[in-house]
């Protein structure tokens, strides 16, 4: 795992046993993970390091914990109750609805070998994942300029590249956002910089992707453009009136013939 990566997974290690902890700073926040759901989770991720990239987590209100991350275009969502009961259901998916679902009470040997099936693990499938953008990788925030439209750009450090966002308006998914790599001339000012960026994302540049920050840390994951689902690019959309499917579709649209023979590879941050 890289620089980035290992702190994605440290972060997510260590908001777990906060959250866990702070049902004994707090006698009266219900939200508290119980020590079963802690524990479960904590043995998933150690198991399955290369869930804790992208992962987004959010308590329950009964003391379980719920997650998703997303893989070439499907989301995964996981959700782990107060007893230590744990389930896996794909949306966006063209996978079976069954056989891309899983429930188990307790988690032992077979629950992994299932969860393999429906999630292969590219440590050990490194054959599957000839083109490394399928799977993303991981940034931070280094700092943010604000438009005179109030829009913010966020620029982002990942793999010794730099990276500028733009966020969408999303109640449910605001942690998104449409990113690309700095121009040469990186003394633009904000406002020229997000024409820069709708400009590109909307002629098929081969590197747009979206951000998606895990909530800790200022630690993100970057997904390749037409790897996001598209039921989550539906739901984004920007102030100006763009939503992340135009984008999305301009870029399949510009790309198709490289995209369907398998050659957009060369780019990919690795």
């Amino acid at each position: 795992m890289m620089h980035y990566e290992i702190r994605q997974h440290r972060a997510v290690i260590q908001r777990i046993t906060q959250m866990y902890s702070d049902g004994f700073e707090d006698c009266e926040d219900k939200n508290s993970l119980t020590v079963r759901a802690r524990n479960a989770a904590l043995y998933i991720f150690s198991r399955r390091p290369d869930i804790a990239l992208g992962a987004f987590l959010k308590r329950t209100s009964s003391g379980g914990l719920r997650f998703d991350i997303l893989r070439n275009r499907v989301d995964y969502v996981f959700e782990i109750s107060e007893m230590g009961n744990v389930s896996l259901v794909t949306s966006n998916s063209p996978i079976d609805p069954l056989k891309g679902s899983l429930y188990v009470k307790s988690i032992h040997e077979d629950f992994f070998n299932k969860l393999e099936e429906i999630l292969p693990d590219p440590i050990l499938n490194i054959k599957l994942f000839e083109i490394p953008s399928y799977i993303p990788f991981c940034g931070i925030f280094s700092g943010e300029a604000i438009t005179s439209t109030g829009v913010v750009l966020k620029c982002i450090q990942a793999n010794e590249n730099k990276y500028v966002s733009c966020g969408f308006n999303s109640h449910s998914f605001n942690f998104d956002r449409i990113a690309l790599p700095l121009p040469a001339n990186n003394n633009l000012d904000a406002d020229t910089l997000l024409e820069y960026m709708i400009d590109m994302a909307l002629s098929g540049a081969v590197n747009t992707m979206v951000s998606r920050d895990s909530g800790f840390g200022g630690i993100l994951s970057l997904h390749r453009i037409d790897m996001f689902p598209e039921n989550l690019c539906r739901r984004l959309r920007f102030k100006c009136g763009y939503d992340l499917l135009a984008f999305q579709e301009a870029w399949m649209k510009v790309n198709q013939s490289q995209y369907f023979s398998g050659r957009i590879q060369e780019w990919a941050p690795y």
